[in-house]
């Protein structure tokens, strides 16, 4: 009755409940039992005991069928069970007629397998509720597709680190660890290898630190590592960073299918670089971000150059939202001559700055903002409306050249934002709006965005721009190794040599034959090819005198705004 009013008040039972419940029960049926001793009659005996057994086959049927039963562990069995003994060894002398003997014997049964069964429900209930605490524990813990601990955890891990090595004087790394190349990964094959990728990955890392440090995911491909310093030197940590490099950019076979994933690190030390835990993490970001603006696959040892440099980033980030959201970015138009005619035959949009004093600032003031990925979606974004808003006096500016077809306005296009799926359906949406033909429109991507393996998705944007009417130009060409085989395959109907080139052909000789063959290239290949940096009139003659199609730089006009 007393499980029953618990289970009607909607309680859950505590071990009080379940001790109290248990006692009570004891306590009634051994007092139900004495009654056929206080009997004066036998067969009022034999009908108490039989009313005694018919309990019992209740408490076998209800233990059986339902959990409203006294919760016990085995050693409480055994003391019910010595209670049971003694009492029937009491009541059985008392009775002659054996079908007494048997009834009290059989109620005595099944009383004690009430309570052994009660126990082993206990027992398989008290297991469940193990696992099922143990199932909340993980997946409040645990990251599910790396089994590595979540970012909850490991902060919370960190923090323990933190306070034991503050009062012991003690000292630790912070590392943060990001997979290289791993959204192209599942760009191209999809988030089930993804999956597998950040799988090997995790167990690369726990293989290689043991139980030496606690490792813990962070989120999409970021790692973390915490590891107790035991004194090493600078040497040997770069050591053991390189080695971590070297391991995380092994080859990963996945469904016969070949990954080439590092990683970039950055480390920060408690408590030479920050004695707090926030001010820990943004040290060690601060490496890592540093160490993939060098290089991909590289490490870095977070010191006060980084944090110079990363403030001058936060600085220029700053600066650029500031500015798109205040309506100060502005496109400013470079002229692209024909260099055999010294025709305009397009202008290049530039992004630049209106600064509170009046100045204009360009890229070498903010650049920095360039490497973060919302803010060069941003400005990209800022400079295309520029370029909408100054169409009109663009296009009559072409007309009053009697330019025939018209000139084509290029912009500069980050891969973030060629990366962005709707990217291309959005810029037509524009231009369409603005009533721009979209032939008038090049848009220019850097050169090191064709390095390494080329990106999937990267081929189709461009593809989707050449088919709209929109021509390709690859800017800055000779600086990033762009591979003949991305000359071939991918869709680029320009190519922008590189004004490094151009500029000191005069100073070094050695300069022209690269320029010519790079013309003899482009030709080859059948695309026109624009050589920026042209400062001097004998760089514009040799230029001229090789066939190169066109040329851009300060001795044709500075860029300007169009008023």
């Amino acid at each position: 009755m007393y499980y029953l009013f618990l289970k009607v008040r909607r309680r859950q039972a505590t071990r009080w409940d379940e001790i109290i419940s248990s006692v009570l029960f004891l306590i009634v049926m051994v007092s139900f039992l004495w009654m056929p001793a206080l009997m004066a009659g036998e067969n009022d005996r034999a009908l108490s005991i039989c009313g005694a057994a018919l309990i019992g086959c209740m408490l076998v049927f209800l233990v059986r069928r339902s959990d409203i039963l006294p919760i016990m562990v085995y050693g409480e069995i055994v003391v019910v069970a010595v209670v049971i003994l003694a009492v029937f060894l009491e009541l059985i002398p008392q009775f002659t007629d054996p079908f007494a003997k048997l009834g009290l014997i059989a109620s005595g049964l099944a009383l004690l397998y009430y309570f052994v069964e009660a126990a082993r429900v206990s027992r398989r209930l008290r297991v469940e509720e193990a696992k099922a605490t143990a199932t909340l524990w993980r997946a409040a813990h645990i990251d599910e597709l790396s089994g590595l601990a979540n970012r909850s955890w490991f902060n919370h891990r960190l923090a323990e680190h933190l306070a034991a090595a503050t009062s012991l004087q003690g000292n630790f790394h912070l590392m943060l660890l990001d997979l290289d190349r791993f959204k192209e990964v599942n760009d191209a094959y999809g988030h089930p290898i993804g999956d597998v990728v950040i799988q090997i990955a995790a167990q690369r890392i726990s293989t290689f630190f043991g139980k030496d440090a606690f490792v813990g995911r962070f989120g999409g491909d970021e790692f973390a590592v915490v590891k107790r310093d035991t004194g090493s030197s600078s040497g040997e940590v770069h050591a053991m960073l390189e080695s971590l490099s070297a391991d995380l950019g092994a080859t990963i076979r996945v469904a016969e299918i070949e990954l080439q994933v590092g990683v970039s690190i950055g480390l920060a030390r408690f408590p030479q670089d920050a004695t707090s835990q926030a001010d820990l993490i943004r040290c060690a970001d601060m490496a890592l971000l540093h160490a993939k603006s060098i290089q991909k696959g590289t490490a870095a040892v977070f010191d006060w150059q980084i944090r110079a440099v990363a403030d001058r980033r936060r600085a220029a980030i700053e600066r650029v939202r500031n500015a798109a959201a205040t309506g100060k970015i502005v496109a400013y138009y470079q002229p692209r001559i024909d260099l055999a005619s010294g025709l305009i035959r397009g202008y290049e949009a530039l992004a630049r700055i209106l600064e509170p004093g009046g100045e204009v600032s360009d890229p070498s003031v903010w650049g920095d903002a360039l490497d973060d990925p919302d803010c060069a979606r941003l400005l990209d974004q800022q400079v295309l409306e520029a370029v909408v808003s100054d169409w009109p006096k663009l296009l009559d500016r072409f007309q009053e050249s009697k330019q025939l077809p018209l000139g084509s306005i290029s912009l500069n296009t980050s891969h973030y934002s060629l990366k962005v799926r709707n990217f291309v359906p959005n810029l037509l949406d524009k231009l369409s709006r603005s009533n721009i033909p979209t032939t008038a429109i090049e848009i220019e991507v850097l050169e090191t965005v064709l390095v390494g393996k080329s990106n999937p998705l990267l081929g189709r944007q461009l593809a989707l721009l050449r088919s709209a009417g929109i021509s390709v130009a690859l800017d800055d060409f000779g600086t990033g190794f762009a591979s003949l085989m991305h000359l071939r395959d991918l869709p680029v109907d320009r190519i922008k040599l590189d004004q490094s080139f151009v500029r000191d052909m005069d100073r070094d000789p050695r300069n022209r034959p690269i320029v010519r063959i790079t013309v003899e290239l482009a030709h080859a290949l059948g695309m026109s090819i624009v050589a920026e940096g042209i400062e001097s009139v004998s760089s514009r003659d040799f230029l001229r005198s090789i066939g190169c199609n066109e040329g851009q730089g300060y001795l044709f006009g500075s860029p300007r705004a169009i008023w």
